[in-house]
């Protein structure tokens, strides 16, 4: 509201006697102009991890991991290898971390060499 409040185009709405307009809405209802589209394909969400580690069945918890490594992570790698766009987000019970694929430039590739991103490192962040 402050920044609108203060914007030049009020000042000429209340020089021809109308309210200063101090919001606007910004929504994602109604129907998609012709030519776009929606997303080719909806999130994935794979939350075989939750339930186990709540009731604190941490054998049923290495095996709902076993199964994501095998199934969508093994295919979220297979994507990556053959230069696919791919796109990773872990959350925690704090917060998430996304992942995405990108080129990487010398700089990026040589301190990606000499310094690793250790999973228990990230982990302690989510």
């Amino acid at each position: 509201q402050m920044l609108l409040y203060t914007h030049p185009f009020n000042d000429a709405r209340a020089a021809r006697g109308l309210p200063a307009i101090n919001s606007f809405w910004v929504h994602g209802t109604g129907a998609l102009p012709p030519g776009l589209t929606a997303p080719a394909q909806p999130p994935q969400v794979a939350d075989a991890l939750r339930a186990p580690a709540l009731r604190e069945d941490w054998r049923a918890w290495a095996s709902a991991w076993n199964a994501l490594d095998a199934g969508p992570v093994a295919e979220l790698l297979r994507q990556a290898e053959q230069g696919q766009p791919v796109r990773l987000t872990l959350s925690g019970e704090h917060s998430a971390q996304t992942f995405h694929t990108a080129p990487l430039g010398l700089v990026q590739r040589i301190q990606r060499f000499l310094r690793p991103q250790r999973f228990m490192d990230m982990r302690e962040q989510l």
